[in-house]
């Protein structure tokens, strides 16, 4: 048995360590010409971030100033998200429990993945760097790491929930994916997956889960339900809001929304862009349903997932780096695959090349963004999952016997 990587696998490994080279030289080479940092982009806001910004906030729990008093930055959260915020707040030691979540999950992956590898013939050590090296030289982990942003914990439960759904344990990755839902509700499109199984008892039992969670998370915020409720999708909307009217160089650099493209051209026809969230919300999930029906419930699983996951990262208005991280289940299912093609002498169409596909994505996006030349990352970025959608849609992921 072969026990090397494919070459599918091997150059998508090299061109990922070619692109986090590349960034630091690109970062080295600005600092000498009196520019440090421009290659990093957001990772040289200050650290944990995301994670250490409410801290003043939490002061104010179960009181109506939570919600309202403006000294304080809102909550932008739905109410599961500010509730596991004020789980991480609580002790007085965010950064070391959110640091320490993080060592276990990403040890547990590169164990997982690493003993999947070796179950399937790889070399040991080949086994345990692939891995290993794809979450240190992928910057989606980084930016995400360095913000302190609470997508880790969506990811993990995401990733769980994927992982049970690959071993047709239907209820489990229906109540992760639930309970991913009640912190950021994007989540929820996972359950789309279980239809094509006919798992109703299972999608109604995830959707019962991220209700139940956010049921309990507005009365843990109080002062009382209504204001709750009332004062955390405020904060939501309003903070969703201020985004979509965004055009810094940030957001075109760190946004990889498909509503980037909208926005560039809705700047060129000189419309707002706020004006156009809500009919490319309504119009955006009218068009992920199509799709489903007319295409992804009669393609296989892998490419199920691969469109769920893009779509979600891809979809909402606002859609930072860090989300990206959500690709990863689909990648490695696919990784996978393209193993087992290797390993069977067995061929997929589009599989080689769709693979490739993640590597840009799971580049910095600080490669594509020249603002001298107006390139930026967010837009390129979007691009690229849009061609992951399409690849999704059009090449069945499944093994069929090589040419002769």
């Amino acid at each position: 048995m072969n026990t090397s990587l494919p070459w599918v696998l091997r150059r998508f490994w090299i061109r990922s360590v070619a692109a986090f080279l590349m960034m630091l030289l690109l970062t080295y080479l600005e600092a000498r010409a009196g520019n440090p940092g421009e290659r990093f982009g957001p990772l040289v806001d200050p650290l944990f971030g995301d994670l250490l910004e409410y801290l003043p906030t939490f002061r104010l729990l179960h009181s109506a100033a939570f919600f309202t008093d403006p000294t304080v930055p809102h909550v932008a959260y739905p109410p599961a998200g500010a509730a596991l915020l004020a789980l991480l707040y609580t002790g007085g030691h965010p950064v070391l429990v959110y640091l320490t979540v993080a060592a276990l999950w990403l040890g547990i992956v590169i164990v997982l993945v690493s003993r999947q590898l070796a179950a399937s013939g790889i070399s040991e050590h080949i086994s345990f760097l692939f891995p290993l090296t794809l979450l240190a030289v992928t910057f989606p982990v980084a930016g995400l790491l360095q913000r302190g942003n609470i997508e880790l914990f969506v990811w993990i439960l995401c990733a769980s929930g994927c992982w049970a759904y690959r071993h047709c344990r239907n209820s489990s990755a229906a109540f992760l994916w639930g309970l991913a839902a009640a912190i950021k509700l994007y989540p929820i499109l996972f359950l789309v997956l279980l239809l094509s199984r006919r798992k109703y008892r299972a999608l109604f039992f995830g959707l019962g889960s991220c209700a139940l969670t956010s049921t309990l998370a507005i009365l843990y915020l109080g002062p009382i339900f209504s204001m709750a409720w009332a004062g955390s999708l405020h904060n939501v909307l309003n903070y969703q809001g201020i985004r979509i009217s965004d055009w810094t160089t940030h957001d075109l650099s760190a946004n990889h929304s498909v509503f980037t493209l909208l926005e560039a051209a809705a700047k060129a026809a000189n419309h707002s862009p706020a004006s156009l969230a809500k009919s490319y919300i309504v119009w955006g999930l009218l068009f992920f349903a199509g799709l489903y029906v007319t295409r992804l419930r009669r393609m296989p699983e892998p490419n199920q997932l691969l469109a769920v996951s893009v779509f979600i990262v891809a979809f909402p208005p606002t859609s930072y780096f860090y989300t990206l991280v959500e690709l990863y289940p689909a990648f490695l299912v696919l990784a996978f695959l393209a193993l087992s093609v290797d390993q069977n002498g067995t061929q997929v169409n589009g599989l080689s090349m769709t693979i490739q596909f993640f590597v840009p994505l799971f580049a910095s996006f600080t490669l594509f963004t020249f603002r001298q030349v107006g390139m930026f990352g967010g837009p390129i970025q979007a691009f690229f999952l849009l061609v992951l959608l399409v690849c999704g849609a059009v090449f069945p992921f499944v093994e069929s016997s090589a040419a002769v």
